[in-house]
């Protein structure tokens, strides 16, 4: 019987590992939470972060699958590729899966090979992203309210990195006096909701993110 891996378990994981078990596969699920609902139709569960390459690796040798492969998740493709590569298995490659996951390499890559792209800037600092957006910005949006979209996503992204629920976790911007005036006086910083109740090294992990 043909065996496959599949990193990540979660709800969007279940349809691909429901239609391997019908096709008469041996699924071997690596999965964060040891209830990941994907393990429902799994012969082997193995608990490991989808980003932890060498625990990954380490359940990819002890079960030997014929093939490792990802679905509706975008950090496993990485892993699953860097998997491939080191099994000799069949894969996209690591240059392809660091181009498919990473947005400024793949808006590089479409830049320069003629293929049509927004224009963008990468930004490691605050005042970088309000600089970008003053020369770039015309969609209507505030700076206020993009930055407030992205406090969403990093909500789910600590939720999802460090095992929290997403209630427990709230991260959303707040400003200085200045407001949006200007970038040089202008604040932003992340507010934890239920600190108190997270593990302690669930907390170190949010303080480590941030």
């Amino acid at each position: 019987m043909k065996r496959l891996m599949l990193v990540a378990g979660g709800n969007w994981q279940c349809s691909i590992a429901r239609k391997a078990k019908e096709m008469g596969y041996h699924v071997i699920c690596s999965s964060l939470y040891s209830d990941s609902p994907a393990f429902r139709w799994a012969d082997a569960c193995e608990v490991a972060d989808v980003l932890d390459y060498e625990k990954n690796l380490a359940i990819a040798e002890k079960h030997h699958p014929d093939a490792i492969i990802t679905d509706q998740s975008d950090i496993a493709v990485r892993t699953v590729a860097k998997l491939n590569q080191k099994l000799g298995l069949p894969g996209i490659g690591v240059d392809m899966a660091n181009l498919f996951s990473n947005k400024f390499l793949m808006r590089e890559f479409c830049r320069e090979n003629g293929f049509p792209s927004p224009s963008f800037r990468l930004c490691d600092q605050l005042d970088e992203a309000v600089e970008c957006f003053r020369v770039y910005g015309k969609s209507g949006y505030t700076f206020r309210k993009l930055l407030a979209l992205w406090a969403n996503g990093f909500t789910a992204f600590l939720s999802s990195r460090c095992g929290l629920p997403r209630s427990a976790v709230s991260c959303a911007p707040f400003w200085g006096s200045s407001g949006e005036s200007g970038a040089s006086s202008t604040s932003c910083s992340i507010r934890m909701s239920r600190w108190d109740t997270a593990p302690s090294w669930r907390r170190s992990s949010l303080s480590a993110a941030c």
